[in-house]
């Protein structure tokens, strides 16, 4: 399996308008990609979505995003009901006393893209409501191998 990382300057460039590049946060297992009919392993950050949370949560985003590739590798991931082309990442440290973690990841038309629409904390109580408007996919732990 593999891991990837987020380069942190290329990050803070992202956010920060200085680049409008998008960059790698993570990859798909087959189970997850056929899941939401996508074609591609790879999952990408694009400006828009970065600067657009990057504006609402400044204090959180950066170790967020870096922890991204984490949530996308380990956590549990479900369809979305109402979203077929949607993915939803579950991850919580349970070595850490905090709020877990949802990330949704959703495939273009096509299915030739996957981009990180959001990552952010959720309460535990959270987790409940997202499992309950998601679906189980098989083999539905870790990214891809390579």
């Amino acid at each position: 399996m593999s891991s990837i990382e987020i380069d942190e300057d290329e990050l803070i460039d992202l956010l920060t308008g200085r680049h409008s590049r998008s960059i790698l946060v993570g990859l798909l297992n087959d189970a997850q990609r056929q899941a939401i009919g996508a074609f591609s392993h790879t999952v990408w950050l694009s400006a828009y979505t970065a600067r657009k949370i990057y504006a609402k949560h400044r204090d959180d985003t950066l170790g967020i995003y870096m922890l991204a590739p984490t949530i996308l590798r380990i956590g549990e991931s479900r369809r979305l009901n109402k979203e077929f082309r949607q993915l939803v990442f579950l991850y919580s440290r349970y070595t850490e006393i905090q709020r877990p973690y949802r990330a949704v990841v959703k495939t273009t038309a096509d299915g030739r893209e996957n981009f990180l629409l959001s990552v952010y904390r959720i309460t535990k109580g959270q987790i409940g409501k997202t499992l309950g408007m998601s679906d189980s996919i098989k083999a539905s732990r870790g990214g891809a191998s390579r």
